[in-house]
Parts: C-alpha cells; structure tokens; sequence
C-alpha cells in the first residue's frame, strides 16, 4: 500500500468509529456524563486506538472528550 491509499484508508476507519460513536450516544447506549474510554471503544469497534483518538477530538463533535 502506498502513503495515499493508508491516509484514505485511515480517514474511512475515523469516519466509522466517529458514526458509530456519535450514533451510540443518539440512541443513549452510552450514558449522560459517561466517560469515553479509548481502549473500550477500540476494543468493541475491533480498531486500533488511532482512529478512535482521532474520531474523537473533531471539532464540534457532539463528545466531551478530554483523551486518556
């Protein structure tokens, strides 16, 4: 793979974990005031913590996320 296809590949992972998360707290399966954890969420998306790190500091994402 070359340095283009693994940051399009990259971006595609950050873009799931972040509509996955995002759709989990629409629907409340994550609690009001419920920490984020990096690991937990990597570990039940099958992802490295990367993409989840990034999904979860976009700006104005709808997460309080303050890192691990």
């Amino acid at each position: 793979m070359n340095d283009i296809t693994d940051k399009r590949s990259k971006r595609t992972l950050t873009d799931y974990v972040y509509t996955t998360v995002r759709s989990r707290i629409l629907r409340g399966e994550y609690l009001a005031g419920e920490s984020l954890v990096e690991t937990r969420i990597a570990k039940d998306l099958d992802v490295s913590r990367t993409p989840v790190r990034e999904a979860l500091r976009r700006p104005n994402s709808l997460f309080g996320y303050e890192g691990e």
